[in-house]
């Protein structure tokens, strides 16, 4: 289940980290775990928290990380609400936190994903499939001024 994706600032991110081998790193944006496993890679005996609201991400992650065994600790959540679980898992003080935000290509380029306005699918359209309400439960229940306030407050529209 290897991802192919390779992140375009690597170097730079991992640069800016300056990643230490025994020290602890989150990557709360980790998607496939690209740059969770440019980060492992450096590591021998720290400790990642790879996290991110996108489930079925995250099982791709925890599949392309498998060798690097335990050092990964993964979590489904947004990055929002980290810092209660970080507590719960006693992890103490993070030495790098990465938060690579925006949408991934896997997210924009599968159709029943939502978001493509290249394949049909259904209107859908959630970074965490878990939560309640697709977009088309939004447009399918909201007012005309509601959801012209959704595109004129979130969407960049006029």
């Amino acid at each position: 289940m290897e991802n192919k994706h390779i992140p375009v600032m690597m170097a730079p991110v991992m640069e800016l980290l300056d990643i230490r081998p025994g020290c602890s790193y989150a990557d709360l944006t980790a998607g496939d775990g690209g740059h969770t496993a440019g980060i492992a890679s450096r590591l021998e005996a720290g400790r990642i928290i790879a996290c991110d609201r996108d489930a079925s991400a995250l099982d791709r992650a925890r599949a392309n990380l498998s060798s690097y065994g335990g050092r990964i600790t993964f979590i489904h959540g947004n990055f929002k609400t980290i810092f209660p679980v970080l507590e719960r898992l006693k992890a103490g003080s993070l030495d790098g936190i990465l938060v690579d935000l925006g949408i991934s290509r896997y997210q924009l380029t599968t159709a029943d994903r939502g978001f493509s306005i290249m394949n049909d699918g259904p209107l859908d359209m959630r970074m965490d499939r878990s939560e309640p309400e697709s977009a088309a439960d939004l447009v399918n229940r909201l007012s005309a001024v509601e959801l012209e306030a959704i595109l004129k407050d979130f969407g960049e529209e006029r």
